[in-house]
């Protein structure tokens, strides 16, 4: 479940960079 959370944010930290990056 750590695990699954830490890509959560990962994946959440990349598409922002994506988006206003």
């Amino acid at each position: 479940m750590f695990y699954f959370m830490l890509g959560c944010v990962l994946l959440y930290m990349v598409g922002h960079l994506f988006y206003y990056g």
